[in-house]
């Protein structure tokens, strides 16, 4: 098993100790990096949900940055641009960030990746991704909540691994669709203008 990177001269090999031995010795090969993987779920555990009320008023810390006044002063919170959220992933149905998923109108298709369990929708394990991404632009708690968003799974239950982040960086560069092929599908248009990513 194998597979190609077009972002980086890189290759994605299965193959066990002996290969990797044998890799490691070739001078063609610079360098072979671990690609720790998590044993699967036996389900994905529910989503938690929360029963705080969306704050009302502008919170501290966007104050703090003086994002408020951006907002006043020159008409600024992120319309026409799309953030490319690559972490834990992120609860497609917060009400912080469901309204500005690109996806709501054209689906999930280019708009949502997940390389490490194929969810077809927006989904969070961990809840940090979500956390991020509300910081970000969430409707009352983000610095740019006029713009929209696309997501990937690089960060599965605080495990990443070189391959999955080169996956969300080709999929934030130029979206393709799940299980599409990113040198044949990717369409750079669709592409995020602003990248958030947990490492």
């Amino acid at each position: 098993y194998k597979r190609q990177y077009y972002l980086v001269n890189g290759l994605h090999v299965k193959g066990g100790l002996w290969v990797r031995i044998w890799l490691s010795t070739r001078r063609d090969v610079d360098r072979v990096l671990d690609n720790p993987q998590l044993r699967p779920l036996v389900e994905l555990p529910p989503v938690a949900s929360g029963n705080e009320s969306a704050p009302v008023e502008t919170l501290w810390n966007l104050e703090l940055i003086n994002a408020n006044r951006v907002w006043d002063e020159f008409g600024v919170t992120g319309e026409g641009i799309v953030v490319g959220q690559s972490d834990s992933g992120v609860q497609g149905d917060h009400p912080e960030l469901s309204d500005t998923y690109r996806g709501r109108q054209f689906g999930d298709a280019y708009n949502w990746f997940d390389p490490w369990y194929g969810s077809p929708t927006p989904t969070d394990i961990g809840g940090h991704g979500t956390h991020t991404l509300g910081s970000v632009l969430g409707n009352n708690t983000g610095v740019a909540p006029g713009a929209e968003w696309i997501g990937c799974v690089n960060l599965a239950r605080n495990l990443g691994n070189p391959t999955y982040y080169l996956d969300c960086m080709q999929f934030m560069l130029a979206p393709f669709p799940q299980n599409g092929d990113p040198f044949a599908d990717g369409m750079p248009a669709m592409g995020a203008h602003i990248l958030n990513n947990s490492w």
